[in-house]
């Protein structure tokens, strides 16, 4: 009796040990099916990842070339995008279209589409985006002339143009000019050397404003930057060095090297080399016979000048590289000077170039069109509008 009701114990002990293993089984089996497929989903997920910031990337990629267009486009023309391009060394790639909008020069449609491969070479991920963004306007000042003048220009033969010229006003010349000479009055040419052309009445050129107010805190790209204030009404050779490694220092906060000089008139002496955009709220003084340089950093002016530009000493040699802007130059009849602007020289009132006729004086104005350009600081916004984005 006792043997048998064991026996039937061990049957059950039997049972319940096989039915675990089957629960065990079965519990395994599921696990393993379950987890078979997540590394294949997270190769997906990863994929599918990618190729979305490819297609971010791309939208990116046309708004650049949109601003600054590469070989191979037509001036007046657009970037339309490319096929397969690749933004990195991997055989992932993004295809762009770039459309410009009939009714609205400054907006455009961009078609991104990113293509993601696995380790094999076989397409694993797909993205797009669908994005309209508004290009804001060429934000650069151009000067097209090495000498334009707001109002008149009445010129001796110490002035040597090398380069277009334009006066708003009446144009009484005798020095030389290697361009083209245009008037918005009449043009009064008394030099025995001609220049590439000439044409008088025509249309008004507006002329690049002297807002000193845009320098002291300027917007660039859509960063704020903060101009140096300079406390002191003269500089020499020696507060340059200092001022220039100083500058060299505080890129990040001042790229444009830009200095505000203290309020009122301005001398530079004792042969100042600076490096940078010089503003000043009244006359610009060069003093001495010392030699003295402003070179800009590209894309912002070298001088912005509320008053005059003055030679105030004989013997001076004043060269700048970079845009200067004043109300007029003024040589102030002093004798053996040099005056070079490599750049564009724009004057606002008067006749544009003042008491040049000293001994031996000799004002070369050289036309550069790197140097002959900056930035609108007027123009605050980010270079482009994204006005919407549609992932697909």
């Amino acid at each position: 009796m006792w043997s048998r009701e064991r026996r039937a114990r061990r049957g059950y002990v039997l049972i319940i040990v096989l039915g675990l293993a089957v629960v065990a089984f079965s519990v395994g089996t599921a696990y393993l099916e379950a987890h078979s497929t997540v590394l294949p989903e997270a190769e997906n997920l990863m994929a599918s990842s990618r190729a979305s910031y490819l297609a971010g990337s791309g939208v990116d990629m046309a708004c650049h070339y949109l601003l600054y267009p590469p070989d191979g486009v037509a001036s007046g023309d657009y970037w339309t995008g490319g096929t397969g391009l690749h933004v990195d060394g991997s055989s992932d790639a993004v295809s762009i279209s770039v459309r410009q909008d009939a009714d609205n020069p400054e907006i455009y449609q961009i078609d991104s589409f990113g293509l993601a491969h696995d380790i094999d070479g076989d397409p694993r991920g797909r993205r797009g985006v669908r994005a309209r963004v508004m290009v804001r306007p060429d934000p650069m000042i151009k000067v097209p002339y090495a000498l334009q003048c707001g109002d008149m220009l009445v010129g001796y033969t110490s002035i040597h143009v090398v380069g277009d010229m334009h006066s708003n006003g009446l144009m009484s010349y005798y020095g030389d000019c290697t361009g083209n000479a245009t008037s918005s009055s009449t043009i009064l040419w008394w030099s025995a050397s001609p220049p590439a052309s000439k044409q008088q009445n025509v249309a008004t050129v507006p002329t690049p404003t002297i807002d000193l107010s845009l320098y002291s805190k300027y917007v660039v790209n859509g960063s704020a930057y903060s101009a140096f204030q300079y406390n002191s009404s003269t500089m020499t050779a020696s507060q340059a060095g200092l001022l220039n490694s100083y500058l060299d220092a505080n890129m990040a906060t001042n790229p444009g090297r830009i200095v505000i000089a203290k309020a009122g008139n301005f001398t530079i002496e004792a042969g100042v080399d600076f490096y940078g955009t010089l503003v000043v709220d009244g006359d610009l003084k060069v003093k001495d016979g010392a030699a003295h340089r402003i070179v800009a950093v590209a894309n912002y002016p070298a001088i912005v000048c509320s008053g005059e530009i003055k030679v105030d000493s004989q013997s001076a040699t004043f060269v700048v590289y970079g845009t200067a802007l004043c109300e007029t130059l003024n040589l102030q009849s002093k004798k053996y000077c040099y005056v070079a602007i490599y750049g564009a020289l724009v004057t606002t009132t008067g006749s544009g170039i003042d008491d040049e006729d000293g001994t031996s004086t000799n004002i070369t104005l050289t036309y550069n069109a790197h140097y002959a350009q900056y930035y609108d600081l007027s123009k605050t916004a980010m270079p482009f509008t994204l006005l919407s984005w549609i992932d697909y």
